[in-house]
């Protein structure tokens, strides 16, 4: 199944086909521990904006892959996912490229498909936000997000990292590398809402969730 990971260009979309060849991780979110985690919290990341507008991938990887205590560059990792104009990224060379890193430190990224039900997507959060410390990449369509509302023609699409969350207002703290209209950066989304801007919703990879090993 094709789906579009992509950036923008003065206001015109350049997508990306994203094929998911990879199977849901094997652990539900059901079964996820959650022991540990506290009720709210936001970590200190690596607040770095995408160079060139495909590269939202290797840029969001590089936040996620410093909070394991990897220091590496948007350019090399857009180098090594094979980021290309007018395809972008593909999410299995993305997932590929960071556990060549994240083995090092003994974790392992997996795409996940279920993260548009708010339930599943909060408790994978939670766990690799509030349990584990660690900031995870989200695939997402850039129009369903509310600080795109009215500026996105089509359906192209994205990766946000989520690097905080608030059990009790059910909301999730998400940095967005896109700021070629100005409004990228932290943003604090309702969980729902961010359920439903999440690839997920046509049955693609929407999150690349960490596990220890």
């Amino acid at each position: 199944m094709n789906k579009v990971l992509a950036s923008l260009v003065s206001g015109t979309a350049l997508t990306a086909a994203l094929v998911a060849l990879q199977p849901p991780a094997p652990a539900e979110a059901k079964g996820i521990s959650l022991t540990g985690s506290p009720s709210r919290l936001t970590l200190k990341i690596n607040k770095v904006y995408q160079s060139r507008p495909l590269w939202c991938a290797p840029t969001g990887a590089s936040v996620s892959l410093a909070k394991l205590g990897i220091k590496v560059g948007q350019k090399t990792l857009a180098k090594k996912m094979k980021t290309r104009s007018p395809y972008g990224t593909y999410d299995y060379d993305a997932v590929r490229v960071l556990n060549s890193y994240a083995a090092k430190k003994g974790y392992r990224f997996s795409l996940v498909y279920d993260v548009n039900k708010p339930g599943r997507l909060a408790k994978r959060v939670v766990h690799d936000v509030g349990v584990l410390r660690k900031a995870v990449p989200l695939q997402v369509y850039m129009k369903r997000l509310p600080w795109y509302k009215g500026l996105i023609d089509g359906n192209p699409g994205h990766l946000i990292v989520a690097y905080g969350y608030d059990k009790k207002a059910k909301t999730v703290t998400v940095w967005d590398p896109y700021n070629y209209y100005f409004n990228g950066g932290t943003h604090v989304i309702p969980l729902k809402k961010l359920a439903k801007a999440t690839q997920s919703t046509d049955g693609a990879a929407g999150m690349f969730y960490l596990t220890k090993n």
